[in-house]
Formats: structure tokens, sequence, C-alpha cells
């Protein structure tokens, strides 16, 4: 079946239709278990929600793109997510020049790929890391430990033979079974035979793995050293492919994969490391996602939680920052927004709060108002501030700027 591509932004539709939907494709999406958060079901369609990437059915591959204005090009919205993605270090993935400067030619996912593949050609260039296993078998010489129950099992007409347990030394381990099993992953999914061919190039020279079923914990129990930190990014993109791929067994049936991100999400870490960077760093202690308990086992994490070094200069020397991924039609916050800050600042110590928004193409100026709360004769402060993504038709590298010219320290 022929591939195709649809490019779509984060919360439009998507319907039956030549340029939509197929029949086959919507019931795939329909019985997909995982799709709930990434999108909902309309009359013959569906609305997608806040989450960006790729989401894959059969030979349809769909690129859902962010959006923080009226500029459409989905080139561009590309390229903000991808650099957006990489700065935020939720997807750790580099891109060649040429591939950078091309992207229109590739789809996310075909990205996506050609950075997992680069990764493990680079280690089997390198040389692929041997580790000790434990193996038990029937051997025709005693080494290790004899297994005297099992061997008298199995040997009493061999006497020859021994079963024994011992450890061996080669490149049979879980990285690799891992790694060979998302390069099988890649042969389903790729529709390019570009990627298909140098798969099957990396496949002939991968030493043969037993397969693993593998889950969420298999990764947890990942350990790297100083041999095997070179596997980190490779191993981070097999994870993306392994647990985010649904194969359907159904006769005629579409599989899918979804590599999704939550674009409220991307927006916060962007933020957190280009805030690690920035003069700030040197005045404020900079956390993501802090959390305290507030009632019972509830708490309150703020996006970004910034904990003055000095704290003798001001009773209340904290600020709290909250990212969020959605355009307003003017300056002011919601009311529950706006609630929000209030209890960050009541539990956080922090006299000062802001809401940062992504900038729409009518530029906003943020307001700055004060909670009618008082304490000790200290006001809590919270404005809204409006960041522009885009310059020059790329992620703007002074994106900051606005934010840091507000919040210089004293």
């Amino acid at each position: 079946m022929k591939s195709r591509r649809i490019q779509i932004f984060e919360h439009q539709y998507l319907r039956l239709g030549p340029d939509g939907l197929s029949e086959s494709e919507l019931l795939a999406l329909q019985r997909f278990a995982g799709g709930a958060k990434y999108y909902r079901l309309i009359h013959r369609g569906v609305q997608f929600t806040q989450f960006v990437g790729v989401l894959q059915v059969g030979p349809l591959t769909i690129e859902i793109l962010p959006k923080a204005g009226n500029e459409s090009n989905k080139e561009i919205w590309q390229g903000v997510l991808l650099d957006m993605l990489r700065e935020s270090r939720l997807l750790k993935i580099q891109i060649e020049a040429d591939a950078g400067q091309n992207l229109h030619r590739r789809s996310l996912l075909d990205v996506f790929l050609v950075a997992f593949l680069g990764e493990v050609e680079t280690l089997l260039r390198e040389g692929l890391t041997k580790k000790y296993r434990t193996v038990e078998a029937n051997q025709p010489a005693l080494r290790g430990h004899l297994l005297f129950a099992r061997h008298l099992r199995h040997n009493t007409l061999h006497p020859e033979r021994f079963f024994v347990r011992y450890p061996h030394y080669d490149t049979r381990h879980r990285l690799h079974q891992l790694l060979h099993q998302a390069l099988g992953c890649v042969l389903l999914l790729s529709h390019s035979a570009e990627l298909q061919m140098l798969t099957r190039r990396l496949l002939a020279h991968f030493p043969e793995q037993i397969p693993t079923a593998v889950s969420e914990e298999t990764f947890r129990r990942v350990q790297f050293d100083r041999k095997t930190e070179r596997y980190r990014r490779a191993i981070s993109l097999a994870r993306l492919l392994l647990l985010n791929y649904r194969p359907d067994l159904r006769a005629g049936a579409h599989p899918v994969l979804a590599l999704l991100f939550d674009m409220n999400r991307v927006w916060e870490q962007f933020l957190y490391q280009r805030l690690r960077k920035s003069v700030l760093a040197s005045t404020y202690e900079i956390r993501s996602q802090a959390s305290t308990e507030f009632w019972l086992n509830r708490h309150l994490r703020p996006d970004l939680f910034l904990k003055r070094r000095d704290t003798e200069i001001h009773p209340l020397p904290n600020l709290i920052l909250d990212a969020k991924w959605k355009r307003l039609p003017s300056p002011q916050p919601s009311e529950a927004d706006l609630r929000q800050m209030f209890a960050y600042q009541h539990h956080f110590e922090a006299a000062r709060s802001v809401l940062i928004f992504p900038q729409s193409d009518a530029p906003m100026v943020g307001i700055r108002g004060s909670f009618q709360r008082r304490q000790d004769g200290y006001t809590f402060d919270c404005q809204t501030c409006f960041l522009p993504i885009l310059a020059g038709g790329r992620l703007n590298p002074d994106v900051l700027k606005g934010l840091l010219d507000q919040l210089e320290p004293a």
C-alpha cells in the first residue's frame, strides 16, 4: 500500500475523506487503546489535543505540529518542534546539517528513525561492548559449576557430558537485545527504501539476540557505566520506538505508532533548560516540578521554582514561573490560572509569580497585579509574560529576553 503523509496543527480535526482518513485508518485510531489522551473521537474523524509529534497508522504518517500564531508554514513549525524537543532534552537526538536544512523532504518519523539508525551505526563502527552473562547448558567439557541434580536428570546415559553453569563474555546482553528489537521495529515502520536498506545492512552486522518482552520496567532497569554510557542516546530512541509501537494482529488491521509529546511539558522543559543557562542561575537555584504537600497526600508542583540563594534579602525571596502553551485573546489570564499562582506563592514563599505564554502574532504586553492578601506588609504580585517563539522563520534564539528583562536579579 502506498505511503502518504499528512501534516496538521495541534487541536485541529482530521476526518474521513480523500485528503484525510480512510475507513480502515479511522478504525485503527478508534481501536488504539492509548489514543484517548492524544485525540478525541468525533463524528467520522478525530480532533487532536495538545500532544505533538508523529502518529503512524499503517501506511499513513500524521505529523502533529505546534502553533503559537497565525504563521501557517508547516516546515517552519516542524523545525521549531525538533529544536524545542532537542533543547528540552525530551528527545536525545542529533540532526545532521543536511537533514536540518531539508526537513521538508523527510517526515518527522524519518528524522527520528535516521537519528536512531545513525546511533546504532556509530556503535557498530566503534565496536560493540561485551558483558558477562550466566549460561546454563549441557556441555561436552566440565567448566564452571556442575549443576548436579540437572546433570543426573539429563546425562544418566551420557557420562561424556556435563550440565554446568558458567560465565560467558560476549555481546549478547540487554542493551543489544533492545537495540536489535528496535531495528526490527524500524523495518516494520519505515516506508523509505533507503532506510529499509540501511536497517537491513545494520541487522546483518548486528549479533543475533534472543527476543525479550519489553516494558517501561525493562528500561528502568537499564544501567549505564563507563563502558556503556555511549549507548544512552541510542537506548533512549529505542525506548520511544518499542514502547509506543502497537501492532494489531487482526487480519487487515493497521499497526499504530505514537511518538507524541505533551506540548505543555515541552514548553516547560524548554524554558527550564534555557533558564539554567541564563544570568538568573547565579542568583537562583532553578528547579523543575518542585513539590510540596498541601493537603493529606496531595501536592503542589509549579512548573518552575526559582529559590533565591541569598534568602536574607527578602522574607519572601522566591519566584514561581508557570509555563502555559496556549494562546490568549488578551493579556488577561483565567481565574483558574490566577488561583493556581496564589496557591503556589503561599506555599513556596514567593512574593512574585509569572505566567509565561507563547507570543501570538499581535504583540501583547504582559500585565501585572497584586493579590489582595497581604503578609507582614508584603504583597503577592502576579504577572503575565508573552515570549516570541519565532524570529526570521526559525526558533527565536532570544526567546527569553523579555522575561529576563523583567526578572533581572537585584
